[in-house]
């Protein structure tokens, strides 16, 4: 699997004798390999070193997602910041792939995501 075509999501198991597993799952379009370890810590660490390697990131691991601001057939528009600087405001607005998809108009062809500063 090329780690560069992949997603990276943060997760942890409980087994069944209570005992919690820290890891992350990788995924590319037809695969998927989890990796965990007891220790949270070295699941951050492992996390850490793979995010500059891969493409695309849990959004909520990066967001901290507020209200919703918009809402059309498609898409939703809430109001979000990024976790690394609270201060600076952004709208993300997200799609479900599988409705444009099965639109008759389905007209869009790429979709480009930018950061928009909201002026308050």
């Amino acid at each position: 699997m090329n780690v560069k075509n992949c997603r990276l999501k943060r997760n942890h198991v409980k087994d069944t004798d209570g005992t919690y597993f820290y890891g992350f799952v990788i995924m590319a379009k037809t695969k998927m390999h989890e990796f965990y370890s007891l220790d949270s810590r070295t699941a951050n660490e492992w996390m850490e070193a793979l995010k500059p390697s891969v493409i695309l990131l849990d959004l909520k691991e990066q967001l901290n997602i507020g209200k919703l601001i918009g809402r059309g057939n498609f898409a939703k528009v809430h109001l979000c910041t990024r976790k690394s600087n609270n201060m600076k405001q952004f709208a993300l607005k997200t799609m479900v792939k599988d409705s444009i998809k099965k639109s008759k108009r389905n007209i869009v062809s790429n979709v480009c995501t930018d950061e928009l500063r909201l002026d308050s």
